[in-house]
């Protein structure tokens, strides 16, 4: 997918959107207490990393959706069901001798998804403290040592630790910690692979129930950025988790 856009100019192109989205937004009452757990988003990303694959040089970029729905609250403790899918292209900016110079490695298909449970709880009105388990897939074209590519597969787990802060009735912060550990993800076919990533984001609302969203990934030379937007279903239901106790 536009394989050809500039990596570095697409992200100052992302980051220097947010203003102007912040800026035509209408003025209206957004979200009101405490961060809110059930919700559907999709955003479209570029990063170095997904799933804990990664090469020198390469890229994921592709869609990505995401979904939270509050189960169950009781005092300041809260439960949700959480899982993220991403689809999209692996650029690995790679080439080969093809007996008469190099030629370029194909873009391959670049799939995953995470399914779990989150535990939140609430540090005051406005703060929450979050903590994932999910189950992760991956599946991934991976070029060989003679540029052919491979379709490789692989599942494991993403662990998260989060702090979501509501900075105004509009404006919610999050930063965070991301651990993933993916099994046989190699052209070889064994061994592990895994990834640390330090999660910021920030979502601005829009009206009382959508949202636009950006999120970057960091982690040593890692970098990524996502621009999406967010429907928060459960204030249509008058509430944010399904049981309160």
């Amino acid at each position: 997918m536009n394989a050809t856009w500039d990596r570095p100019l697409a992200r100052w192109v992302g980051f220097a959107a947010v203003p102007a989205l912040l800026a035509a937004a209408p003025v209206a009452s957004a979200f009101e207490g405490d961060p809110s757990y059930t919700y559907l988003g999709v955003g479209y990303a570029w990063n170095d990393v997904s799933y804990a694959v990664k090469q020198e040089g390469a890229e994921h970029e592709g869609f990505n959706i995401e979904g939270s729905l509050g189960l169950v609250e009781f005092g300041q403790f809260g439960v949700h069901l959480y899982g993220e899918f991403f689809n999209g292209d692996f650029s690995t900016n790679l080439a080969v001798d093809g007996g008469e110079g190099l030629v370029a490695v194909p873009d391959g298909d670049s799939q995953g998804y995470q399914i779990g449970l989150g535990l939140s709880y609430a540090l005051s009105d406005r703060v929450d403290l979050i903590g994932r388990a999910n189950y992760a897939s991956t599946e991934v074209d991976l070029p060989d040592s003679e540029g052919r590519l491979r379709s490789v597969d692989g599942d494991g787990y993403v662990l998260h630790a989060l702090v979501r802060g509501m900075v105004s009735d509009r404006v919610e912060l999050e930063a965070g910690y991301r651990y993933t550990d993916i099994s046989d993800v190699t052209v070889s076919g064994s061994g592990d692979v895994s990834n640390s990533d330090v999660i910021l984001a920030l979502t601005y609302g829009v009206t009382d129930q959508f949202a636009v969203r950006v999120r970057g990934i960091v982690f040593d030379d890692d970098t990524g950025l996502e621009l999406g937007a967010r429907w928060y279903f459960g204030r249509l239901i008058g509430r944010d988790h399904l049981f309160r106790f």
